[in-house]
């Protein structure tokens, strides 16, 4: 692999390490939880647990993320070995994947894991024919790249992405595809730089603002829902 498409894809799966407000709301300066009562939430101040809005950013666990690939890809595509140490806190890892730092040993394990899963599917002519529907006029077809990521990236990130994701990520295929030659190498790039974003690694609740304040969206919920009953 070579030094500038491992660049490129850097750029693409790169982190600044601080969240913000995709909604513009000005940061809890108070330091007050959002209110659970009220207006849509409830008549008479009932408890709704969308209003609830305490996730930020938790890192999956290694249960998690292994249950996530088996759920997408497949069991036979699972990494059996520790992506990074499970940090308990309060007797819970799911607590404490909430410390959003990952150890340099750690980056280490999940790149080499997004690398061969990513290999792995794009080695696997059902799963390949699974997710790549189209069927791409020239190593470089720009829309079956997006096409491609938008369908495999709805599933890693728990929701559909956004315009600039979309452009970015199959940015990121079209150049090792034009670099090898290669439209599948380059959907392989791609969804190795899927596997490596945060937001891919990191179970996000950012929420979405409401007339009563703050509260987890849809895809958010759904995603809650779902690692609380299968891990």
């Amino acid at each position: 692999m070579s030094a500038r498409l491992w660049f490129v894809l850097a750029l693409a799966t790169a982190c600044t390490g601080q969240v913000s407000d995709p909604y513009g709301a000005a940061p809890n300066q108070g330091g007050n939880e959002p209110s659970t009562k009220g207006g849509d939430g409830g008549a008479g101040g009932i408890f709704n647990p969308s209003f609830i809005v305490t996730g930020g950013l938790q890192r999956l666990t290694t249960r998690q993320f292994n249950n996530t690939i088996t759920d997408i890809f497949g069991a036979n595509f699972v990494s059996h070995s520790h992506i990074e140490f499970d940090f308990r806190s309060q007797g819970f890892t799911s607590v404490g994947g909430r410390v959003v730092a990952i150890s340099p040993e750690g980056l280490r394990k999940y790149e080499q894991s997004a690398v061969r899963i990513a290999s792995a599917v794009m080695a696997d002519s059902l799963q390949k024919t699974a997710w790549i529907t189209c069927v791409p006029a020239n190593p470089q077809d720009q829309e079956c790249m997006q096409r491609f990521v938008e369908k495999v990236g709805r599933r890693l990130f728990r929701r559909p992405l956004t315009s600039e994701e979309s452009a970015r990520f199959a940015g990121v295929g079209s150049q090792a595809a034009l670099a090898f030659a290669d439209f599948f190498a380059g959907a392989r790039y791609a969804l190795t730089g899927l596997l490596l974003s945060p937001k891919f690694m990191y179970h996000t609740e950012l929420g979405e603002p409401t007339p009563q304040g703050p509260r987890l969206t849809a895809f958010e919920q759904a995603s809650r829902l779902s690692y609380l009953v299968w891990g």
